[in-house]
């Protein structure tokens, strides 16, 4: 099962979570199509309740991206799949809702690495205004190696939501409004990346 993190107004997963129905992106319709709304520093699942969790965009818009990509690691089982903007994308310094402009790969492997066991953080593009980083991982399972066909959930299951941070079909409640305050293990975002040529 697939969760879609941030999904906007292009769900790609089995359950596709949005902060609320406006889109808060300049290179987006106003409206998602998200069908449960939530805080990803409080996402409202159960740990390993995905197989896959993806994202396309997320962390760059968020004052704590480490706070979120620790709870998209704490709802994964396995697999996580993501992409950011580049310092290189030009875009990503026109949007008024980006906290920040684009990341170094190096900034974006400190910002992955917790509970991780193979990370790849890789540049692409699909034109020359839009650089970014392709984020795959791996997650940590306390060094076991699982057989893959262990690891889905039966057909006809639903990952289990804990109920007391859901807020399906309306807006979020104020208590889990993004959270604003500084992030004291941040990576040094100005640090330029010896590795952009990699």
């Amino acid at each position: 099962m697939i969760l879609d993190v941030g999904c906007g107004e292009h769900p790609h997963g089995d359950v596709n979570l949005d902060l609320g129905k406006r889109i808060l992106a300049s290179d987006s319709g106003p409206y998602g199509k998200a069908n449960i709304y939530a805080s990803v520093y409080n996402l409202p699942f159960i740990d390993d309740s995905f197989e896959v969790v993806h994202f396309v965009g997320l962390l760059h818009h968020l004052h704590n991206p480490i706070k979120a990509w620790n709870e998209i690691v704490r709802v994964a089982r396995d697999i996580i799949v993501g992409e950011e903007p580049s310092k290189f994308n030009i875009k990503a310094y026109l949007d008024k809702y980006h906290v920040y402009h684009g990341f170094w790969k190096r900034q974006l492997r400190k910002i992955c690495q917790n509970s991780i066991r193979d990370l790849r953080v890789l540049y692409y593009f699909n034109n020359p205004s839009r650089i970014n980083l392709h984020i795959t991982a791996i997650k940590e399972r306390l060094g076991i190696l699982v057989p893959r066909q262990t690891l889905r959930h039966p057909r006809n299951t639903r990952p289990q939501l804990r109920r007391s941070n859901i807020c399906s079909h309306s807006p979020p409640h104020p208590e889990h409004a993004p959270d604003t305050s500084p992030s004291p293990c941040l990576p040094n975002l100005d640090m330029p990346d010896s590795s952009a040529g990699a």
